[in-house]
């Protein structure tokens, strides 16, 4: 059979491997990073290819008698895997906004506001979990042991938990927020405490 592969790092360790050999590189670095034995007798199939987990934010989406939706409207770090959902849900949205009254006057300029109110809860949890992947070190194990105790005594992780099933609304992303997400708010040790 065939399977793809997918290698989640920082930009320093992507550019180290993006000027080493392909695909014997990636493949190195892969298997390293999963139990022993897991890619034995695996042969590349096709290229390697790097990509960066890079939002797309539009600046505007609404005019007078228009607005985008979906990626065109701005697109979530891809490995978040939001794409198709956000799309719907501009749909739905607009939708709601069309149906709400004969007027349409103003329904780009509420689309474009409601779009950014979610897409901006998107865009900081994203960040946040980026964090929690591809961060390396001591500083970055005692953030992940953080974490998961947070998640002891808070599985909902302050309603981010269900973000992928429920969509961004009435979630917030303040100071508050960021530090119960990564249980910067436990009564633990300082040196468990986040940097950043």
């Amino acid at each position: 059979g065939r399977a793809r592969v997918y290698l989640v790092c920082g930009n320093d360790e992507a550019a180290l491997l993006q000027r080493a050999p392909q695909p014997a590189a990636l493949v190195e670095r892969t298997a390293a990073a999963l139990p022993p034995g897991t890619l034995a007798g695996w042969q590349p199939a096709g290229p390697t290819g790097f990509f960066p987990n890079a939002d797309i934010v539009s600046s505007v989406i609404a005019g007078d008698r228009a607005l985008l939706i979906g990626d065109a409207a701005g697109a979530n770090d891809p490995s978040q895997g939001h794409g198709l959902s956000l799309t719907f849900r501009d749909v739905r949205v607009l939708r709601d906004l069309l149906l709400a009254g004969p007027c349409w006057d103003g329904v780009p300029a509420e689309f474009a506001h409601k779009r950014d109110a979610g897409f901006s809860v998107l865009r900081e949890h994203a960040r946040w979990a980026g964090r929690l992947a591809t961060e390396t070190g001591p500083n970055a194990d005692a953030m992940r042991e953080r974490v998961a105790r947070a998640r002891e005594l808070d599985p909902t992780a302050g309603g981010f938990a269900a973000l992928y099933a429920l969509g961004p609304e009435g979630l917030k992303v303040d100071e508050a927020t960021r530090r119960r997400f990564f249980g910067d708010d436990l009564p633990l040790h300082e040196g468990l405490r986040a940097e950043g």
